[in-house]
C-alpha cells in the first residue's frame, strides 16, 4: 500500500486458455481476456502477482500484513480511449480507458473486506467475507454475500465484532466528467461516476484532468429497479488539455519555425506578432491593440516558484466597451482557437460556481468538494461575458484565483486548496450603457480597484460616431457577408482508426502537406489582404506555449527603467487612468516573456520589453485616448450636423424657391431647435452628451453634501436653453440606479432626485 511494484508485461503476446464465446472454443490473448472479461482474469492475475511478491519481496506482506496488498493496475492502450459521452450497454463488465476531469470527490471513507466476530460463550473467533455486487466473481463461491454485520453465530451464541482485528479498504468515490472542450455545441457535458480503492484513494482532486483504466459495471439499490454505472479503477495518468493538434506538431514544426523566421526577417521582431494579430478574429474591424494582446494571453507567460512563492504566468485581460463594440465576439473566437478555453458570463454564475463549493450527495448524505469555472479551466483560458453584472460577494471570490490562482474552501468542516491556473478574459459594458470619460475607470464599470489592479492589461472601446467611422464597419461587415459562406448543418461522419489509444483520422495527408485535418494554407480577410489560417495560428500557439526563455541582463534594466517611469507619470499626475503598483512590473514581465514564446525564442531581448510596454502603454493610457477619442466624435458630430442644417436650409437648385402649393422654401425646411423640441437628428446625435452633462451636474451636487436635488435646479443648472425638460425627465429616468432614484411627483409637486 503506497508502494509501487513495476513488472511489465506485454498482455498481447500472452495466449491465455480457452474461452467459449457461443459454441465455439478458441485460444484467447492475455488482453483481449482482459478487456472482455476483466472481472474473472483481473483476480487471477492479483494472485499470481501476489506469488511473485511473496517470493521475490516477502518482507512487502509482513509488514502490516491485512492493509498490505497487491493489486494489478493497467497502463497503455486499452482499445480506444473513450469519453463518458460514448459509453454504452456494450461496455458494460469490460474494461475501458476514460479520459476526463474530476468534478466532485468525496472524502475517503473505509469499507469492510472482513469482519472478525468473537464468541464469549464458546471462546473461538470466527470471519465473515463481505462482497456486493461490485466484487470480482472468480467462480460460484465468490457470489455477494448478504452485507449484514451477524450478532449470533449458527447455534444462537451471541458474538462481539472485534473491530480491531478486522480487514478495510480506503474507497472513495468521484465524477468523471466529459472535458468541456469535448462536449457538443449546445449540450452539456456528460459523467459518471468512478471509485477509487486502496493506494488511488487521494490521488486526485478536483479540476485534475486524467486517464482512468478500469471495468464499467452496473449495479442497483434494494429499494430501486433501474440499474447505475459506475468504473472500478485500477489506474490513474494525469493528462493535460492540448488539442489533437500535439501529435501533428513533430511533423509541421518546420514550417512553423520557418515561418516565423520569415516574419522576423521583413518586419522585424514585432513580425510574428503583426502578423498573427491580423488572424486573430478577422470577422472584427480594427482593435489592432486588443488582438495582439489576446495573442498574447493564448500564448501565457511562464509560471515561476520563487522562495516558495509562486508567481503566476498567465495573462489577465478585461474589455470594457459599450454596446456592439464586439466584445463578446472577440471572446467567441479564442474560444474556438485555445485548446482548452471556457465560458461563462457574470449574471450567470455566483461565487462557489466560479471557484469552488461544498455539495450534499443525495444519496449517502455525504459532503464532497465540487469544482467551479476557473478550477475546471485549470492550465487553460476563462473567457467571463458580462463581468459587470457580477455581484458584489461573487466577485471577492476571485480575487485569490487570479492573483494566487488557487480556491481556497474551509466550510462546512471541508478545508481544500484546489488549483486555478488560468489566463481570465473578461468583457464588461460601462454601468449607464456608456463610457463617462470623466470619470475613473472603477467607476464607470462598478469594480473595486482591488480586483481591477489583477488584470494585466484594460482596453476601453468606444462606439465611435463619426459617419467616416461608420461607413467602414459598414463596409467590412457587408464584406463578411459577401464573402460567406453557408453553415452546413448536416453531421459529417468521418472514419477513424486506433492508434495509441486515441481516434485517429484514416488519411494522413492534408491541404498543403499538413496532416489530414489541418489546412495550413494562407487565406485572406474580407478585404483581400493574406492572413494566415486558423488551423495554423492553434498550431503556432501551441507550440508556442512549451517555451521558456529567461531575462537578459539587458532587458531586466530595460524593465525597471520603464517601471520606474510608469510610477514617475502617475505621481506628477500626467497618468490619471489606471493605478501602476507593483503588479503593473509583474504585467511588464509576462508580456515580454509571451512575446519572447512568440518569437521562438530562448531569452527575453529588449525588444520583448518594448513591445510589451506598447501595449501597457496603450492599456494605461486608456481612459485618456477614450477622452480624445470621446472629443473627437463630438466635434464631428456637430460639423455634421452643422453642415446637415445647411444643406436643408438652401435651395437646391434656382426658381425653386416656391413650389407647387404656393408655399415657400424656407417655410418647408425646419429651422435648429434646441434639443428636445421634436428634431430626432438633433436628439439623438446629443443624448450622450447630456447624460455626461447630468452626471458631471449631480456630482457637483453630491459635492455640496446634498441628500436630494429638484429636477428644476438640475435643469437651471445645465441651461434651461440647452435642453428641454421633457428630454432631461427622460434622461435622469434611465441614468437613474445605484447612485440616484428619481421620483416623479404628481398633482402639481416638484420633481426630486434622491441620492442613494
Amino acid at each position: 500500500m503506497g508502494d509501487l511494484l513495476d513488472f511489465p508485461l506485454d498482455v498481447t503476446a500472452v495466449e491465455s486458455s480457452t474461452s467459449n464465446y457461443g459454441n465455439n472454443s478458441s485460444p484467447t490473448s492475455l488482453g483481449m481476456g482482459l478487456i472482455r472479461e476483466p472481472g474473472k482474469y483481473v483476480p487471477l492475475l492479483e494472485l499470481a502477482l501476489h506469488d511473485v511478491v511473496l517470493r521475490q519481496q516477502p518482507e512487502y506482506l509482513k509488514v502490516d500484513y491485512r492493509s498490505r496488498a497487491v493489486h494489478v493496475g493497467f497502463d497503455g492502450p486499452v482499445g480506444t480511449v473513450l469519453s463518458p459521452r460514448e459509453l454504452y450497454a456494450r461496455h458494460l463488465n469490460t474494461m475501458v480507458a476514460l479520459e476526463g476531469i474530476i468534478t466532485r470527490q468525496s472524502t475517503n471513507r473505509p469499507r469492510v473486506l472482513e469482519t472478525v466476530h468473537y464468541c464469549p460463550d464458546t471462546n473461538k473467533f470466527t470471519k465473515k467475507e463481505f462482497r456486493d455486487q461490485l466484487t470480482p466473481m472468480i467462480d460460484s463461491s465468490h457470489l455477494p454475500t448478504v452485507n449484514v454485520m451477524p450478532k449470533t453465530d449458527m447455534e444462537g451464541h451471541l458474538l462481539r465484532t472485534e473491530l480491531g482485528l478486522s480487514t478495510f479498504i480506503d474507497s472513495q468515490c468521484a465524477i468523471l466528467q466529459e472535458a468541456p472542450e469535448r462536449a457538443p455545441t449546445g449540450q452539456l457535458p456528460r459523467n459518471v461516476e468512478v471509485r477509487f480503492d486502496d493506494d488511488l484513494v487521494d490521488t486526485t482532486k478536483p479540476g485534475d484532468r486524467v486517464v482512468v483504466v478500469g471495468v464499467f459495471m452496473p449495479y442497483t439499490t434494494a429499494d430501486s429497479k433501474s440499474f447505475q454505472s459506475i468504473i472500478l479503477v485500477n489506474h490513474i495518468a494525469p493528462t493535460q488539455a492540448a488539442s489533437h493538434l500535439s501529435r501533428y506538431l513533430p511533423s509541421i514544426e518546420d514550417k512553423l519555425v520557418a515561418f516565423a523566421k520569415k516574419c522576423v526577417q521583413q518586419d522585424g521582431p514585432t513580425g510574428v506578432l503583426k502578423t498573427l494579430s491580423k488572424a486573430v478574429a478577422p470577422s472584427i474591424y480594427g482593435m489592432p491593440n486588443e488582438k495582439r494582446a489576446v495573442l498574447l494571453l493564448m500564448v501565457g507567460g511562464v509560471e515561476r516558484q520563487a522562495h516558495n512563492s509562486h508567481i503566476r504566468g498567465d495573462i489577465n485581460i478585461l474589455l470594457v466597451g459599450e454596446p456592439s463594440t464586439a466584445k463578446s465576439q472577440l471572446l467567441r473566437f479564442v474560444l474556438g482557437v485555445s485548446p482548452l478555453a471556457l465560458s461563462t458570463t457574470g449574471k450567470g454564475s455566483s461565487g462557489v460556481g466560479l471557484t469552488a463549493a461544498v455539495a450534499v450527495d443525495a444519496y449517502t448524505g455525504e459532503r464532497s468538494l465540487s469544482a467551479g469555472a476557473m478550477v475546471l479551466a485549470d492550465r487553460g483560458i476563462l473567457c467571463i461575458d458580462e463581468f459587470d453584472k457580477m455581484g458584489a460577494s461573487d466577485r471577492v471570490a476571485m480575487h485569490e484565483a487570479m492573483e494566487q490562482q488557487t480556491v481556497t474552501i474551509a466550510k462546512a468542516g471541508v478545508h481544500a486548496s484546489l488549483n486555478a491556473r488560468c489566463s481570465v478574459l473578461a468583457a464588461a459594458n460601462p454601468i449607464y450603457g456608456f463610457y463617462s470619460v470623466h470619470h475613473r475607470l472603477a467607476f464607470n464599470v462598478g469594480l473595486p480597484e482591488s480586483l481591477l489592479s489583477r488584470f494585466d492589461l484594460t482596453f476601453i472601446i468606444l462606439d465611435q460616431h463619426s459617419s467616416s467611422h461608420n461607413r467602414r464597419i459598414a463596409n467590412h461587415i457587408l464584406r463578411n457577408h459577401i464573402s460567406s459562406t453557408p453553415v452546413n448543418l448536416d453531421p459529417v461522419i468521418t472514419k477513424t482508426v486506433v492508434d495509441g489509444g486515441a481516434d485517429q483520422p484514416v488519411t494522413s495527408e492534408g491541404a498543403g502537406g499538413a496532416p489530414h485535418g489541418l489546412d495550413l494554407r494562407p487565406t485572406t480577410n474580407s478585404t483581400g489582404e493574406p492572413i494566415v489560417s486558423v488551423d495554423f495560428l492553434r498550431a503556432y500557439v501551441q507550440m508556442c506555449k512549451s517555451g521558456n526563455p529567461l531575462l537578459t541582463e539587458a532587458s531586466q534594466q530595460l524593465v525597471s527603467q520603464h517601471y520606474v517611469q510608469l510610477r514617475a507619470e502617475q505621481q506628477e499626475g500626467t497618468k490619471d487612468s489606471f493605478f501602476v503598483t507593483a503588479r503593473t512590473l509583474e504585467a511588464i514581465i509576462r508580456l515580454a516573456t509571451a512575446h519572447a514564446k512568440l518569437r521562438l525564442s530562448p531569452t527575453v531581448e529588449e525588444d520583448d520589453v518594448t513591445a510589451a510596454m506598447d501595449l501597457l502603454r496603450a492599456s494605461v493610457n486608456a481612459a485618456t485616448t477614450a477622452t480624445q477619442q470621446r472629443e473627437e466624435d463630438n466635434r464631428s458630430a456637430r460639423e455634421e450636423v452643422e453642415q446637415a442644417s445647411n444643406k436643408r436650409a438652401r435651395p437646391e437648385e434656382p426658381g425653386a424657391t416656391e413650389g407647387k402649393s404656393g408655399l415657400r422654401m424656407e417655410d418647408t425646411v425646419p429651422r435648429r431647435r434646441t434639443v428636445g423640441t421634436g428634431d430626432p437628428f438633433m436628439e439623438e446625435t446629443s443624448s450622450m452628451q447630456i447624460s455626461r452633462q447630468v452626471i458631471e451636474a449631480l456630482k457637483g451636487f453630491q459635492r455640496e453634501q446634498r441628500s436630494s436635488v429638484k429636477l428644476e435646479e438640475l435643469w437651471n443648472k445645465l441651461g434651461t436653453n440647452t435642453v428641454s425638460l421633457d428630454v432631461l425627465q427622460q434622461t435622469v429616468s434611465q441614468l437613474q440606479g445605484d447612485v440616484f432614484v428619481y421620483e416623479s411627483a404628481a398633482d402639481g409637486g416638484e420633481d426630486v432626485l434622491q441620492f442613494i
